[in-house]
C-alpha cells in the first residue's frame, strides 16, 4: 500500500513537470533568444516525453485501480497533460513548411550582395508573405567576419532606411550592434532609392555578443 501511494506520488510530480521542463528544454536547445519560435518549433517533439511520462502516470492509476487503490489525481493530470504535450510536440511537423533549416537564404545573400557571410552554422528562416526573414549563429569564421564589419556595415541606422523596413524587422534593430543595407535594383550600399514597381534589398543586422545575424530577404520596397 504504502509502495503503491509513493509511486503514484512520483509518477503525479513527474507528469505535472514534465511539459514545462520538456518545453524549456525545448527553448535551450533551439536557441529561443537567437532564432525564436523557429528555433523552438524544430526541436519541438522534445515535449513528446511529457507525453510519455503521463501516460505511464495514467496506465499506473488504470492498473492500481483494478488491484483496489485510487490514483485519480493522476488520471485527471495526465489526461490534460497528454493531449496538450502532443499537440505541442507536434508543431515541428505541422509548421514544417513555414520554416527552412538549410542555408539557403546566406547563399542567396551573399549572391546579391557580394559579401562572403560564412555560410556554416545554424540558421532558421520564417517564412513570410511578403518576405523571407532568417536567423544565423555565426560560430565557423567568426573572428573573421567580424574583422570584415567595416565599410558598408553601419553601427546605427538612418531613418530613410527604418522606414522602409519592415515592423517585424525594426522594432528588433536596438538588439543588435552593425547593420548593412543592400538594394539589389540599384545595386547601392545604405541608400534607399525608389521605382514605381519597387525595389528589392537585402537588409542585415549583426549581434557581436551571441553571433546572431538577422536576415531579410526578397523583400520589395516602395515610396
Amino acid at each position: 500500500m504504502k509502495k503503491n501511494n509513493v509511486t503514484g506520488i512520483i509518477l503525479l510530480i513527474l507528469s505535472i513537470v514534465s511539459a514545462p521542463i520538456c518545453f524549456a528544454l525545448a527553448c535551450l536547445v533551439g536557441e529561443s533568444e537567437i532564432f525564436g519560435i523557429g528555433g523552438i518549433v524544430y526541436y519541438s517533439w522534445i515535449i513528446y516525453f511529457a507525453a510519455f511520462v503521463s501516460a505511464a502516470s495514467l496506465g499506473f492509476a488504470l492498473h492500481a485501480k483494478r488491484n483496489g487503490y485510487h490514483h485519480k489525481k493522476n488520471m485527471v493530470i495526465a489526461l490534460i497533460v497528454i493531449p496538450i504535450s502532443i499537440i505541442f510536440g507536434s508543431y515541428r511537423f505541422v509548421f514544417s513548411s513555414n520554416f527552412d533549416y538549410s542555408n539557403k537564404i546566406l547563399v542567396s545573400v551573399n549572391q546579391k550582395t557580394g559579401l562572403s557571410i560564412p555560410t556554416s552554422g545554424k540558421v532558421v528562416t520564417q517564412k513570410e508573405k511578403l518576405f523571407l526573414l532568417g536567423n544565423a549563429k555565426i560560430t565557423f569564421g567568426k573572428n573573421d567576419f567580424e574583422i570584415g564589419l567595416t565599410g558598408n556595415w553601419k553601427s546605427s541606422l538612418s531613418s530613410s532606411i527604418k522606414n522602409v523596413l519592415p515592423h517585424e524587422v525594426t522594432v528588433q534593430t536596438t538588439q543588435f550592434d552593425c547593420f548593412t543595407f543592400y538594394d539589389c535594383d540599384a545595386a547601392k550600399y545604405n541608400e534607399v532609392s525608389y521605382q514605381e514597381s519597387g525595389n528589392s534589398c537585402v537588409f542585415l543586422a549583426y549581434q557581436q555578443s551571441s553571433g546572431r545575424l538577422m536576415i531579410l530577404d526578397e523583400y520589395v520596397y516602395k515610396a
